[in-house]
């Protein structure tokens, strides 16, 4: 049975965006990598991703762009440091950056854990923040987006349905059935 759940979710991956439906094809999910050189924010502290990807990107219609999930490259001095996204006025929950305070001081990639958070319902508002609660070592964070049409408005409801949970392994048909 875990054979034929494994073969679904590969052929759901490979198919979904060019053979089953046409809009796929047309929309691009785009990835927008920002560097941030192992900065360390303090408690209280909100990244302004919006003002990070147009510096990153000067040619990105900012205002037309639905931001569908972030992953973020950081660490915690104490491990109980938190993150949330803001778009708009909608919040995620806050996530856990793990670490110790001599993974902390360490600069090696192996001390930082990627986090994965996906946008709010819309994914697109005014303001794209980056909330900080604790204090936090954040080597660059990757932006997935994707330009706003009449077509991706399909693409960003079919993505909310069809979200990617481990974004490697397994996938989430709906909220309530695990594949």
């Amino acid at each position: 049975m875990y054979g034929i759940k494994t073969t679904l979710i590969f052929l759901t991956l490979a198919l979904l965006p060019g053979v089953l439906s046409p809009v796929y094809a047309e929309t691009q999910i785009q990835t927008l990598e920002l560097p941030l050189g192992d900065i360390t924010l303090k408690p209280g502290t909100a990244l302004k991703l919006k003002a990070l990807a147009l510096k990153a990107n000067p040619e990105m219609d900012i205002n037309k762009a639905q931001l569908l999930a972030i992953e973020v490259l950081a660490k915690s001095r104490q491990g109980q440091g938190m993150m949330r996204l803001r778009i708009g006025n909608d919040l995620t929950p806050w996530t856990k950056a793990t670490g110790t305070q001599k993974k902390f001081d360490s600069n090696e990639s192996n001390t930082f854990s990627t986090i994965k958070i996906r946008s709010p319902e819309e994914g697109k508002g005014k303001v794209w923040q980056l909330l900080i609660n604790g204090y936090i070592k954040i080597r660059k964070v990757i932006l997935y987006t994707i330009q706003e049409t009449a077509q991706s408005v399909k693409v960003q409801n079919d993505y909310h349905r069809l979200q990617v949970r481990d974004w490697k392994h397994s996938i989430i048909i709906n909220p309530n059935q695990h594949v």
